[in-house]
């Protein structure tokens, strides 16, 4: 007992001292910090007494929430808890000295992952493949580790309670996000489906609704044993509210899933016919939402809004590396090489999702990859089936059964492999069998020398994984970071040859397609060749602007098969129009909402993809309904409110054939409607027109707070995992240019930030050395602001690795003053003993970055420095 009550009180100790600092916390307004220190004791204690179940629990809770819970570069939520998971087995493990012998899946996993970090030597995306690969690790390592773990009945039902708690949690919030008072403008898109965000974060409406699987299979377990009551009451309303959840996403694919988890139940279990009831409740659902009828009426009139296509393109991908595919992470770059060579009766567009879980693995890792993922499968299908041989488990293998097959059938029209949602049933699998095996007293003391070679082949091939990647660098240092370049557009870069531009340009920017220059460009190795389409505000119009109105002359607005019905007019119906002194004429607004309006932009992008183009630019597409209509004479009758014109610019990015780059966003120059237009799935990124170097207000500084802003802007799309360029269209002399890219290092992520120097250098040409440097590998990495890299009215960001033209020249750091007045460098910068100078060319005419000897610890105002050793 003293040993006890010392326990108790220590508790209570760091209890009152966590109280004191989550108060401080509280009066600077940081809630969330402030709770969580204030509730920190608790939960280690919780972690410590029970490690097998917390937080692995809160996890199993959360894992329908998985793609709102983002944080930053460390992921999300639900990561961080997996980890901390794995940590408590791992500690359970040691404390009782007793593990469970795994079943043969560990085996199958453990050689998939090594498959998977040999593909990396191959393949044509490393960067992708390497982040594809990590998180298939750290699924495949929770899994492992969980199969280990000796689990109590009770911590198994408190496991499935969560689960289930999830699933109907996830199901009020839908519900609540569909019909609540956030409104439609988040709830819905144009088709009327869920559709919903958190946070800058949006969760995507299918693998929301293939989340809601396992529960349901879990709560119909529960329901078909529970007797008539209050609990039989309760599982009741869970279902249905995960059923109308779920019919709320309009998701066929989930549907489907549910349909094959009942087919199991009546098909193996021994309640038979008793399954009718949810069966009908769930065809009930399907029949009252007009959505859902739609989706599935359209289904075989657009290929399954495109999948059909999708994977025709991924089998003839598939065809030219059928052994050993293109290498982890390789789908998007396979599928747009192979896309112009499938004629499409219905055409899904460039850089697509796989859409199915054998056309991924199969373009990815050949016939291997898919013979090791049906191996997976199978046999946790087989350890899910042996468990009928435990009594007390017989009716929950059974349900995971059925959660199989369902999660099965989902898979076919998304890859579910890497996700929380299909692992979090895997290792329910596991741990049912270690419930099986401790109840039957088949635990034993650490090592166990019966299974220790199957143990050791799988650590051994696990670590073999993890350090593959490691010895074997798939992917060679960038040439440069990336950068969109005008090639033709404004005039600009015109004489510079095709090879010279893929050398530098990651994107190039045409104007009017120019055939040949964007296929000697994508011929050259060229990754992306855009063009300007600007299906908002029409430019090159002329009066009248009433029937019969002028000629619009810009790309789309001058499509002739657009009648009067496709412009937006006042109440008098004159058309919205305002002076545009670029052309010297007028700029024209098209209807969003108008059908006309869409196929016309199909038209175009279809014309330019077979001109080579593969994306486009979408000029003032995607913004929030803000102060325009004003300056275009007054509001347009045809959109009354924000949602309309939200739900028509979206069907505007929808209709695309190619992938676009969005110039448009929200007031405050953030995701415009939170995110919900740029995550379309063929919204390639978001373009910042005027970045740091602004033509209209120079070069961007703490005055009127533009800088602090484009910083957060370029954060906030950073966060939507799109490109997000940075286009400096204004002032660009030498000085400038280092202030810009400066600034630009700040928020810095190779994976998404794309540089656009398009003003000219005196030689006239705007193609520039200085983005060859590449940094790498940030000591820290800003999220929402630039703040934490402030000190002293300086920010500085440092990079422990950095190159020049592909060679090592060690670390170096982004140093910027966007104050009006000058700082004195920070002291820890003193170390960094060369700077960064250029001269006023383009490195076509021979323009070089120079490293001089830093001179001075003081930068002047608006100004910025580019540091090395």
């Amino acid at each position: 007992m003293r040993a006890e009550h010392v326990r108790v009180a220590l508790l209570i100790l760091a209890e009152v001292a966590c109280a004191c600092f989550a108060w401080r916390f509280a009066m600077h307004g940081k809630w969330i910090e402030s709770a969580i220190v204030f509730a920190s004791p608790v939960l280690v204690w919780l972690a410590l007494a029970r490690p097998v179940l917390f937080p692995y629990a809160l996890f199993a809770l959360l894992v329908p929430f998985d793609n709102l819970l983002g944080i930053g570069s460390s992921g999300t939520v639900t990561r961080l808890l997996g980890l901390a998971s794995g940590a408590c087995f791992l500690f359970a493990i040691v404390r009782t000295r007793r593990v469970i012998a795994p079943g043969a899946t560990i085996l199958w996993i453990a050689a998939m992952l090594l498959y998977g970090a040999i593909t990396l030597v191959w393949s044509v995306d490393p960067a992708t493949g390497n982040l594809d690969w990590r998180t298939l690790f750290e699924l495949g390592a929770l899994y492992t580790i969980a199969s280990f773990v000796p689990i109590q009945a009770r911590d198994l039902r408190a496991i499935v309670i969560a689960i289930v708690l999830g699933g109907v949690i996830a199901g009020l919030f839908g519900i609540y996000t569909f019909h609540g008072e956030r409104g439609a403008l988040l709830s819905a898109d144009a088709t009327g489906r869920l559709w919903f965000s958190f946070g800058g974060h949006r969760l995507d409406v299918n693998l929301f609704a293939d989340s809601l699987i396992l529960p349901i299979a879990l709560s119909m377990w529960a329901w078909l044993n529970a007797r008539w009551g209050a609990y039989k009451l309760a599982t009741s309303a869970g279902l249905i509210v995960m059923l109308y959840a779920l019919s709320l996403t309009a998701s066929r694919e989930s549907f489907l899933a549910v349909g094959a988890v009942l087919a199991v139940f009546g098909w193996r279990s021994r309640w038979g016919a008793r399954v009718v009831p949810v069966l009908a409740g769930l065809a009930l659902f399907g029949l009252l939402s007009p959505t859902v009828r739609q989706r599935f009426s359209d289904a075989i009139s657009t290929g399954g809004a495109g999948r059909s296509a999708i994977w025709h393109v991924g089998l003839k991908a598939f065809e030219q590396h059928p052994a050993f595919g293109w290498g982890f992470g390789s789908f998007a770059d396979a599928y747009n090489r192979a896309y112009l060579q499938v004629f499409q009766h219905y055409d899904a567009g460039w850089t697509r999702a796989s859409h199915n879980l054998f056309v991924h693995y199969g373009v990815e890792g050949g016939i291997c990859a898919i013979v090791l993922v049906l191996a997976v499968w199978i046999s946790q299908w087989r350890q899910a089936r042996d468990l009928r041989a435990v009594s007390s488990l017989a009716d929950l293998s059974t349900a995971l059964c059925a959660a199989l097959a369902g999660l099965f059938i989902a898979a076919m029209f998304i890859d579910l492999f890497a996700t929380k949602t299909l692992w979090l049933a895997f290792a329910l699998i596991a741990q049912a069998r270690s419930a099986a095996v401790v109840a039957q007293g088949g635990e034993r003391d650490v090592p166990v020398p019966a299974h220790a070679p199957r143990a050791a082949a799988a650590v051994a091939a696990l670590l073999v994984a993890i350090a593959l990647p490691g010895v074997v660098r798939a992917d060679a240092i960038p040439a440069h970071v990336r950068t969109y370049l005008y090639y033709t557009a404004a005039n600009t870069n015109t004489k510079i040859p095709a090879r010279f531009m893929a050398r530098y340009a990651t994107f190039i920017e045409t104007a009017g397609g120019h055939a040949s220059r964007v296929r000697a460009f994508r011929a050259a190795g060229g990754e992306y060749a855009l063009s300007y389409a600007d299906p908002t505000f029409i430019p090159y119009c002329e009066p009248p602007f009433v029937p019969p109105a002028g000629r619009c002359a810009g790309p789309i607005g001058n499509d002739p098969a657009l009648t009067e019905s496709a412009w937006l007019h006042t109440a008098g119906g004159v058309r919205l129009h305002r002076p545009d002194a670029y052309t010297g004429e007028y700029q024209e607004i098209l209807d969003p909402l108008s059908p006309e309006v869409t196929r016309a932009v199909r038209r175009y992008t279809q014309r330019l993809s077979e001109a080579g183009v593969n994306a486009a630019f979408f000029d003032e597409t995607g913004s929030e309904l803000d102060g325009d209509f004003p300056s275009f004479g007054g509001r347009a009758a045809e959109i009354p409110t924000s949602h309309a014109w939200f739900v028509g610019e979206g069907a505007i990015v929808a209709a695309s054939s190619l992938p676009v780059i969005l110039n448009g966003s929200g007031p405050e120059w953030g995701p415009a409607y939170g995110g919900a237009i740029a995550r379309l799935p063929n919204v390639l990124g978001v373009n910042f027109e005027g970045c740091f170097s602004n033509g209209a207000i120079g070069m961007m500084n703490v005055r009127y707070g533009y800088w602090e802003r484009m910083q957060r802007a370029l954060l906030a799309d950073e966060r939507l995992r799109k490109y997000v360029v940075c286009m400096m269209s204004g002032p660009f002399d030498p000085a400038q240019r280092i202030y810009a890219l400066a600034s630009w290092w700040l928020t810095y992520d190779a994976r998404w930030s794309v540089a656009a120097p398009v003003t000219r250098a005196a030689d006239g040409y705007a193609v520039y050395p200085e983005y060859d440097i590449v940094p790498e590998d940030p000591e820290r990495s800003a999220h929402a602001t630039v703040a934490q890299f402030a000190t002293g009215g300086v920010y500085v960001r440092t990079f422990a690795r950095c190159y020049d033209r592909g060679a090592p020249i060690g670390a170096c750091a982004a140093v910027v003053n966007p104050d009006v007045e000058p700082h004195t460098i920070p002291p820890s910068l003193r170390a960094f003993s060369r700077a960064l100078t250029l001269d006023d060319r383009s490195v076509y005419t021979g323009g070089a970055v120079r490293w001089q000897p830093r001179t001075s610890n003081t930068i002047g105002p608006t100004s910025g420095e580019i540091v090395r050793r």
